[in-house]
């Protein structure tokens, strides 16, 4: 798991190089996932066992170069120096950014109703049909 942590953190280096703006990388999780490679080497050492060691020395040298990146190119604090030339570059290499960054309650959002267009009814919930009542818990499931 941290050898793929790992190298997914070198998806961004391009982009870094070329803006020279380490924004997209996340250092806390870069450094987390360094220090737990650094743990599995050293287990991997202690029990002469290369199917530890090995991909850990690539995750945490995976991990060691976006550390070095993230030092040599600081992000700017304000985010906007580089966003444009971070746009262009992700543009021509065939990404595209989508104009609002969807977080992880975007497909739940969409399954709510708009208010004034309806809503949860709960008698008409199928847990109460089969249970009867909410349960001891006030309404969780």
């Amino acid at each position: 798991c941290s050898f793929l942590g790992a190298l997914s953190m070198l998806v961004t280096v391009p982009a870094v190089l070329t803006t020279k703006n380490s924004r997209s990388i996340p250092g806390p999780l870069v450094t987390a996932n360094f220090f737990s490679a650094w743990v599995w080497v050293i287990c991997g050492w202690m029990l002469a066992d290369p199917m530890v060691l090995a991909p850990n020395v690539v995750a945490m040298a995976a991990s060691a170069i976006c550390i070095y990146l993230k030092q040599l190119y600081p992000s700017d604090e304000d985010g906007e120096g580089h966003a444009q030339e971070l746009d262009t570059h992700l543009a021509a290499a065939g990404a595209k950014l989508a104009p609002e960054i969807p977080s992880e309650f975007t497909a739940f959002a969409k399954c709510v109703p708009p208010s004034g267009k309806g809503s949860f009814s709960p008698a008409a919930s199928p847990l109460r049909a089969k249970t009867g009542d909410w349960g001891e818990t006030g309404g969780t499931f």
